[in-house]
């Protein structure tokens, strides 16, 4: 049986030290192994003082695309479980809030790391639901807490696995369904359980 799934890009697929590099060429005391544990990371970094004023997360992006986006590198592992799932016929999808003129970045990173470019959707918001209803969407790929518990109201998703991070650890109560990972080199055993009770 096929499955319908889902991936957000930034922070979940991608590792996000781009982000962090960049800000650590801003200000030479910010330690980029250090936990910030607000969501987004522009308030953490505010209350930590590297940032002068609070600054919207999505116009730090954008005003520094090309130094933030060209850096991107994916986590280890996530090649490797993207190609099982498609091996197995599922269909894959990559639904982003980045906005539609980050495209370029988008493919460029694809390309780099030779991932079909398909089924790529870039909503210029965080709101996911409507599309993963539309695309009748069966498990989500997410690091995004509110993303999360709003996609559980989408009617065909059996389970959401969350990428944890600092920021969102503290945020999320246990929902069983939805499961917790950092490492994509282990979650595929875990996922082939999950598929396995929807078969």
């Amino acid at each position: 049986m096929k499955f319908n799934i889902a991936f957000d890009i930034d922070n979940t697929i991608t590792d996000g030290k781009s982000l962090y590099d960049f800000i650590a060429e801003l200000h030479p005391m910010f330690d980029e192994n250090k936990h910030y544990d607000v969501y987004p990371i522009t308030t953490s970094l505010f209350n930590h003082g590297f940032l002068k004023e609070e600054i919207d997360y999505l116009e730090l992006i954008n005003t520094n695309d090309k130094k933030i986006y060209l850096k991107d590198e994916l986590f280890p592992g996530v090649i490797e479980f993207i190609t099982k799932l498609k091996d197995e016929g599922h269909n894959i999808f990559f639904i982003t809030a980045r906005s539609k003129d980050k495209e370029v970045f988008t493919k460029e990173l694809f390309e780099r790391y030779n991932i079909i470019y398909e089924n790529v959707y870039h909503l210029e918001s965080y709101d996911k639901t409507k599309l993963s209803e539309e695309l009748n969407i069966d498990f989500f790929f997410e690091d995004n807490v509110n993303n999360a518990t709003n996609l559980l109201t989408v009617k065909s998703i059996k389970k959401i696995f969350l990428m944890k991070a600092p920021y969102n650890i503290k945020e999320l109560n246990d929902n069983e369904n939805i499961i917790k990972f950092d490492d994509w080199n282990k979650i595929y055993e875990i996922f082939n359980k999950e598929i396995k009770k929807h078969l």
